[in-house]
């Protein structure tokens, strides 16, 4: 079992999904407890949550295989989890993935 804290509001709104920040308590404090929490906004259902986390942990996985050949840039996708609260109202699941400070390019 987990224990986390989203934040109400997101900081970032894209087309499909708003990100909020999230906080892994039963983590020790530190920069292991911060990720960021991703919800469809469209209310799309509980499976399609894990249809988009097997194929962002695929992308991952291409990703670690290109940069192995050595060709081109080298790339990097965060691995995703998805999440499945179980204490909360209603259905409450989404995609967990470790914040990263400073600037990248999506």
């Amino acid at each position: 079992d987990i224990k986390v804290r989203i934040d109400p509001y997101p900081f970032q709104r894209g087309a499909l999904r708003t990100v909020h920040h999230m906080k892994d308590l039963s983590e020790p404090e530190g920069p292991a407890q911060y990720y960021v929490a991703k919800f469809y906004s469209d209310g799309s259902p509980r499976t399609e949550y894990f249809v988009d986390g097997r194929m962002q942990a695929k992308a991952a996985s291409l990703a670690r295989k290109w940069c192995q050949l050595g060709v081109g840039r080298k790339v990097a996708i965060l691995e995703p989890v998805v999440i499945e609260l179980h204490d909360r109202e209603g259905q409450v699941v989404f995609i967990a993935e470790t914040f990263l400070r400073g600037s990248f390019t999506k």
